[in-house]
């Protein structure tokens, strides 16, 4: 039986959708909340009202106006809007990228979200995309076809085994560059791809179109995941020779286990005070480096994935940090004294450096303040090492940290360069990551 839109015949039928599909939706957690719709006329019509009241898994109630209805948030748009957005996922059996609550209401050009208080406003990003405690998984992603039992698809790809090719892809109006060296010598690198839509020059700051996977200057087809990227400013990541950066740290990678003297640095025996400091040392420093590796890391996915030179910049970096704790672990564990104990005031301080509310803070953070002090501890460091092996050491790991430091000098400098409004707001940040590092002095075990 078909029924219309907008009407309350046509959400009570996705009511009882739901509930026939009781087990599937569960697995998406709790999601209490209770919202309205609102269908605006194209015309000069009257507009629809509908609220949806949600508890635990289950759509418990529909009514229709929302006037006498205490509502978390209302999402409203014109007619047109809604049913695009509709015939769309019929067509296609879930949302695509351009017809996403995410992307209509993200620009507020399609629909809006109309909200009081806040925390209403939350809920819809909250339980949008909520997945609550459940005793079983078997995947956290399923397709919205089983195409082993799609007859048209499994047709088709036993026309095209046979060599029943439709080639219509390689049609596509796409920009034809030939990129080439500008210097043989140092081969072809991201800056000799700065080309058009391929480039990064001309990115705008904030990325609009690509939400999904796709590489800068691709085509995107409809249909594409909208991946609903935190980071798609880029003013939050970008840095003067962000692409150099990139380039340089993939020529200057080195090898923990076989680019230091460890059979030279087991000849050598420290005195009991020297050797149980050392090892405090590399038991801070074993620390630190794990954090450094999984900021960058947990930020990778983050990012839209127009921002290309970055993300390939701090993937190097979580690689740089992984080798640092595992030679500063490896060293420790050499020196016959083991790790010492743990630091509880420095972790303060790298447990704010991993929950920064945004990457634009956690690099302020972990470039500057952290690494920054880092690099001068790695300095310190090598002049007074007792070994021409641990001077090595550290020379090492000093070319990768100087590397990290000038990524963040050079995104402050562009940030400030681009929007200089943010001087204040950057300062107070870099005020409380300063206090953090004077605080310190608390850290016994290794200040002393």
């Amino acid at each position: 039986m078909s029924v219309s839109f907008p009407s309350l015949a046509f959400f009570q039928a996705l009511q009882r959708e739901m509930r026939a599909e009781r087990e599937r939706f569960s697995r998406l957690g709790f999601f209490d909340t209770t919202f309205g719709v609102r269908v605006l006329a194209d015309g000069d019509g009257a507009s629809a009202e509908f609220a949806l009241a949600f508890e635990v898994f289950d759509c418990v109630r529909i009514s229709e106006g929302i006037a006498s209805v205490e509502t978390d948030f209302v999402v409203e748009g014109r007619f047109g809007a809604w049913r695009e957005m509709l015939d769309a996922i019929h067509e296609l059996g879930a949302a695509d990228t351009a017809h996403s609550l995410n992307t209509l209401t993200h620009f507020g050009e399609a629909l809006q979200v109309r909200y009081d208080d806040p925390d209403g406003h939350d809920k819809m990003y909250r339980f949008r995309t909520a997945r609550g405690a459940t005793e079983e998984r078997h995947m956290s992603y399923l397709s919205t076809t089983d195409f082993a039992e799609d007859r048209a698809f499994v047709d088709r790809f036993r026309r095209t085994m046979k060599g029943d090719l439709e080639l219509s892809w390689m049609d596509v109006p796409r920009e034809r560059v030939r990129c080439r060296p500008q210097n043989e010598r140092r081969g072809l690198t991201f800056r000799d791809l700065d080309v058009g839509a391929y480039g990064f020059s001309e990115m705008p700051e904030l990325i609009r179109q690509n939400r999904s996977f796709a590489p800068r200057g691709a085509p995107q087809p409809p249909g594409l995941p909208d991946l609903q990227a935190e980071v798609s400013r880029k003013s939050e990541v970008w840095a003067y020779n962000i692409e150099g950066y990139y380039e340089e740290a993939m020529t200057r990678q080195w090898n923990a286990t076989t680019d230091i003297p460890w059979a030279e640095l087991q000849g050598t025996e420290l005195p009991e005070d020297i050797g149980k400091a050392y090892a405090q040392l590399l038991t801070f420093l074993t620390e630190v480096e794990m954090i450094a590796t999984d900021v960058p890391a947990k930020w990778m996915g983050r990012l839209n994935a127009d921002f290309f030179e970055v993300k390939n910049f701090i993937a190097t970096q979580a690689m740089d940090e992984a080798r640092h704790a595992e030679v500063f672990r490896k060293r420790a564990l050499s020196t016959g004294w083991g790790l010492m104990r743990a630091s509880a005031h420095n972790e303060f301080n790298l447990k704010f450096l991993r929950d920064a509310d945004s990457f634009a803070e956690a690099s302020l953070a972990l470039h500057l303040q952290a690494e920054g002090m880092v690099l001068t501890l790695f300095r310190f460091s090598e002049y007074i090492s007792p070994t021409e092996g641990d001077k090595k050491l550290f020379r090492l790991v000093m070319q990768d940290e100087a590397r990290h430091v000038g990524y963040g000098m050079q995104h402050l400098k562009w940030v400030l360069d681009h929007f200089p409004e943010r001087r204040e707001l950057i300062h107070r940040h870099l005020d409380e990551a300063e206090n953090f590092v004077f605080g310190a002095g608390y850290a016994t075990e290794v200040m002393e």
